[in-house]
């Protein structure tokens, strides 16, 4: 009885540390991380939890990407995902077109909502944030090590490529 009393209050000191933090501003999440030992990413995921906010940062998306080996994609739901921000698509997709990744990095997240048969569909061009660069989608998949296809003004990549949320959480946690 008394253990379990013990694990209750164990339970509720936790949950109240969770909604402490979930309290704070973005801006502390570096001191809040240095202060408990967790990562920076373990402190907003636990503010995500509290507010129901997305808090993702370009430094997120690009550790998710990093995780990717030679031949693979993922999808911007994908990445929000696998940070524990299942709704923040539209985040992932505002740094992925920012200038906070690189073109080979951007071209690495790809939309997962148009397919051909085994084949995700995009425009060939498709780094307008990235056009003082001279690259295009092609030319970033191959230094990516993707395999694709030109049709037109589309380029296609295989199904297969895709590593889906749950393995790119393993492949995170694996290194926390």
């Amino acid at each position: 009885m008394e253990e379990h009393q013990g694990s209750g209050r164990i339970r509720a000191l936790v949950q109240e540390i969770h909604e402490l933090i979930g309290s704070q501003p973005v801006g502390a999440i570096p001191e809040i991380a240095e202060a408990t030992g967790w990562s920076a990413r373990e402190v907003r995921k636990i503010m995500n939890q509290q507010t129901g906010k997305t808090q993702l940062t370009a430094d997120d998306v690009r550790a998710v990407i990093h995780e990717l080996r030679d031949g693979e994609v993922t999808g911007y739901g994908e990445i929000a995902a696998a940070l524990g921000s299942p709704r923040g698509a539209q985040a992932v997709g505002s740094i992925v077109r920012r200038k906070d990744v690189t073109p080979v990095e951007a071209a690495r997240v790809i939309p997962t909502t148009k397919t051909r048969g085994a084949w995700f569909v995009m425009s060939l061009l498709g780094f307008e944030s990235h056009a003082d660069s001279h690259y295009d989608r092609r030319r970033a998949l191959e230094e990516a090590g993707v395999q694709h296809r030109v049709e037109g003004e589309d380029v296609l990549v295989p199904v297969a490529a895709l590593v889906d949320r749950d393995e790119l959480r393993k492949r995170l946690d694996t290194h926390s």
